[in-house]
């Protein structure tokens, strides 16, 4: 059965049909970072797979419905999308894991970042604790604590999403938690933000609806190939591999050849198509008419980067 609710009116002007239950975590999220609701719901629905049931339709033919030999409808079942986000969300092509699709390192950068949503809870799971002179460790499953890095953490992931000891597990699996992969994706995208500007991009030329596309390409590439796509310093190789990743080999393939082969280009173009399609903040709002449209990703990235050339 679909999970439809009639959610409009509403003060925040936010429309999320069957992922109303998921209102608070993204309302919270979006305050957090000075957002829209609606930039946090286009992102999730950019990055989640749906729910899909299996039903029963009828069939037809040639416009008649065909009957069964006893004279009942003959029917077939169907798999449809719900419209509903899956927390199990899980790609097939890397570790990518929960509705906002992290991968292993970069959920465990996270938990491992003091300001972070993730930090905190995992503190308050007791996964990280503070000693006397206020040093941060983490408790494997045995007792035993190891020095709280990055690189120590990662060290116990055998292979996608999956590690060789039981609480470094248990960080990997809170991707599958709604609340904490929606508030993670909003702390991600602040320290993007944050790095960006530091790089001195003025993104406050932007509005509401480019701070968004942006935000959304700095979660899809992360904050070093991002950085390629503002500049266009992507290799032919990494280009094609980010594009294969995306989309399979063959399709790659395909896709830049419509391009003269252009693998840089065909990945620059696909992202700016993907980004024009799936972030658009209007989708969430029960009256499309208060959010302002906004450029696409190429023109937002070069606008940005003529700024901080005369910067």
């Amino acid at each position: 059965m679909l999970n439809i609710v009639a959610d409009c009116p509403n003060r925040e002007n936010l429309r999320l049909g069957a992922n109303d239950k998921y209102r608070k975590f993204i309302v919270q999220a979006a305050a957090r970072a000075e957002i829209l609701p609606h930039a946090v719901a286009a992102m999730i629905n950019a990055e989640a797979a749906k729910i899909r049931l299996l039903v029963e339709r009828p069939v037809y033919f040639k416009g008649k419905q065909k009957l069964k030999a006893d004279g009942s409808p003959l029917t077939k079942k169907k798999s449809i999308s719900t419209g509903e986000w899956d927390p199990r969300s899980a790609a097939q092509r890397s570790s990518a894991r929960g509705m906002c699709q992290f991968v292993d390192a970069t959920w465990i950068g996270l938990a491992v970042a003091k300001s972070t949503f993730l930090h905190e809870k995992v503190m308050e799971l007791g996964l990280f604790k503070r000693d006397a002179g206020g040093k941060l460790s983490f408790i494997l499953e045995s007792g035993k604590s190891k020095p709280l890095t990055i690189a120590a953490l990662r060290s116990h992931i055998t292979k996608s999403g999956t590690a060789d000891d039981a609480n470094i597990q248990a960080i990997l699996d809170l991707r599958f938690d709604a609340e904490y992969a929606i508030q993670s994706m909003v702390d991600y995208s602040i320290q993007n933000e944050k790095s960006l500007i530091a790089k001195n991009y003025l993104l406050k030329s932007l509005n509401l609806s480019e701070r968004a596309k942006l935000m959304y390409a700095t979660h899809h590439l992360g904050p070093r190939n991002i950085i390629h796509y503002i500049n266009e310093t992507f290799s032919e190789k990494s280009a094609k591999s980010l594009l294969i990743d995306q989309l399979g080999e063959k399709r790659a393939r395909d896709f830049a050849e419509e391009r003269d082969g252009d693998f840089i280009s065909a990945h620059r173009c696909w992202l700016n198509d993907y980004i024009e399609q799936k972030i658009v903040l209007k989708m969430f709002a029960c009256d499309p008419a208060a959010i302002s449209d906004g450029r696409t990703i190429v023109e937002i990235v070069k606008a940005i980067k003529e700024r901080e050339d005369e910067a």
